[in-house]
């Protein structure tokens, strides 16, 4: 798959600008895009996806790599980020990689959004703040709050996992990156009790553009309420 970039003429010194008010897409980033691309096959052979969401756009980086690889491919294409300068940076570098088609929601996850996408998701990615933090800089203004995540780093995560029973499709398949500090083995047990199946799509070490300059084994997990895992697809 293509990734978009953000050195275009016209958009760079903005891009270069902006990266200090958002997350500035890094190892997990890239990461996302990777396990969609890996489930590619999976994607438009079974899933056939009408719908895609971001949760947590951030600069767009995947949203709009998504979209300009697979295009009219999915039908609606949506994003939400609770920080208006994630929201303009979603847009501008869509704009830069000729991608215009991405429905941008400024709102806490999907908290604007749930009623009218309800078992309607598809294809979800989503790359929270993980990282293990003081509790006091959860949600704060700024870039910061793009990477903290409280004691265990699951301060977001949790509240991602409780909404994914009413917005998936049946079908769908919801991407989240997460690192080992999470407890991966948790996660995949708290959405077995939603009945959802997990499958671990890539593991490996990486580094985020946080202000932590940590090392993380990082995950990208595949959640769904189909077994697509029980037999290869």
């Amino acid at each position: 798959m293509e990734r978009i970039r953000f050195d275009q003429k016209g958009f760079e010194e903005y891009f270069n600008e902006v990266f200090q008010f958002i997350y500035r897409p890094d190892d997990d980033s890239k990461m996302l895009v990777d396990a969609v691309e890996r489930l590619e096959s999976l994607i438009f052979d079974h899933i056939k996806p009408a719908v895609c969401l971001e949760i947590g756009s951030g600069s767009g980086y995947v949203i709009n790599s998504i979209s300009k690889n697979f295009g009219s491919k999915i039908y609606k294409y949506y994003a939400t980020d609770i920080n208006p300068i994630a929201i303009e940076t979603t847009l501008a570098s869509g704009r830069a990689n000729g991608v215009s088609n991405i429905h941008v929601v400024m709102t806490s996850l999907v908290d604007d959004i749930k009623k009218n996408l309800t078992h309607q998701v598809d294809l979800l990615v989503t790359n929270p703040p993980f990282e293990p933090s003081p509790v006091e800089d959860v949600g704060r203004k700024g870039a910061i709050c793009a990477w903290s995540a409280g004691k265990n780093g699951r301060a977001i995560i949790d509240r991602i996992i409780i909404e994914l029973p009413d917005i998936m499709s049946d079908h769908g398949v919801a991407l989240m990156c997460c690192v080992k500090e999470n407890d991966v083995n948790d996660i995949i047990r708290r959405m077995g009790e939603q009945d959802f199946y997990s499958n671990i799509v890539i593991e490996r070490e990486g580094t985020t553009s946080s202000n932590y300059n940590r090392i993380y084994q990082q995950y990208v997990i595949a959640f769904s309420k189909t077994n697509y895992w029980a037999e290869p697809y």
